[in-house]
């Protein structure tokens, strides 16, 4: 699915980041990290439907006005991880009818336990940030955005 245009019931995700704009904003502009900027790059470019997996807020639509927020998802704990990846699943589920495939642009703390809801409800997950530290991970995406 990398790198396709048009494929229907298909979806691209997009780790939020801890560096954020001081005032309210769309979370397409909100976070202001070169990952998040490069993945979100990448998510528009591929006329997917995309999304933000926010620590804070669960699945956020690019457009979505936030108030900037603290909040670390490694800080949390296993019961509390899971159970906001099971809000981010079943919101996805829910918002995309019909979705197969899911590519994930996030870091292994957001990525590994929505994927793993995903995946029980059918949807083929992409990870190819999946083990990276955060170097090879800005390399990968500069690499993907082109």
């Amino acid at each position: 699915m990398m790198g396709a245009t048009t494929n229907p019931g298909a979806v691209v995700l997009v780790g939020c980041s801890r560096c954020k704009g001081p005032a309210p904003a769309a979370a397409r502009t909100l976070y202001e990290s070169v990952r998040f900027r490069l993945a979100a790059r990448w998510a528009h470019a591929s006329g997917l439907p995309w999304f933000v997996l926010s620590g804070h807020h669960g699945l956020v639509a690019p457009d979505d006005v936030l108030v900037p927020y603290d909040f670390d998802l490694g800080a949390a704990g296993s019961a509390q991880v899971n159970a906001w990846a099971g809000r981010v699943a079943a919101d996805l589920l829910r918002r995309v009818p019909g979705l197969q495939s899911a590519v994930l642009l996030a870091a292994d703390t957001y990525a590994d336990p929505v994927a793993a809801c995903l995946t029980n409800a059918g949807v083929r997950c992409e990870r190819p940030l999946a083990g990276l530290d955060s170097a090879a991970s800005l390399r990968s995406l500069a690499d993907l955005v082109g």
